[in-house]
């Protein structure tokens, strides 16, 4: 289940993409969410109202990349004389740090309620088995 929806996305934005197109886009946005979390250890949630938010970022940055990948969307416009130019790379550096921001905040609140847990390697760099740690109390007890 993705963390925000195509309707969230169309009323946020105004885009007037297919729900076919939103929906790869948030698939995307999701998918890097979810990796960050596993990164640091954390299973991701089927929905959670902050990952909506770090969600509806990553995805505007979608909608903005699939317009300029298509032409739908340039640099700049120019009406007579007066040339209106929008920044996009830093609206994108933006939006992508208030996401990472919110994914960071996201980790920091859940981290406290993970179990740690040890990978064991091989030579090969194969991850062949994992045990979660004892403390003190359960080391005697065994």
């Amino acid at each position: 289940m993705a963390y925000c929806t195509n309707a969230e996305l169309t009323l946020l934005t105004g885009t007037t993409l297919s729900t076919v197109i939103q929906d790869a886009i948030i698939d995307q946005a999701d998918r890097e969410i979810n990796a960050r979390l596993e990164a640091a250890g954390i299973t991701p949630p089927v929905a959670d109202d902050l990952l909506k938010f770090a969600s509806i970022d990553l995805s505007k940055i979608g909608i903005i990349t699939h317009n300029r990948m298509t032409g739908a969307q340039t640099k700049s416009v120019k009406i007579g004389d007066i040339t209106i130019q929008d920044d996009l790379d830093a609206e994108i550096a933006a939006l992508r740090a208030h996401a990472w921001k919110i994914l960071e905040g996201y980790v920091s609140l859940n981290a406290d309620s993970m179990v740690p847990v040890s990978r064991i390697v091989g030579r090969s760099g194969v991850r062949i088995g994992e045990y979660e740690e004892m403390t003190a109390e359960e080391e005697e007890e065994y």
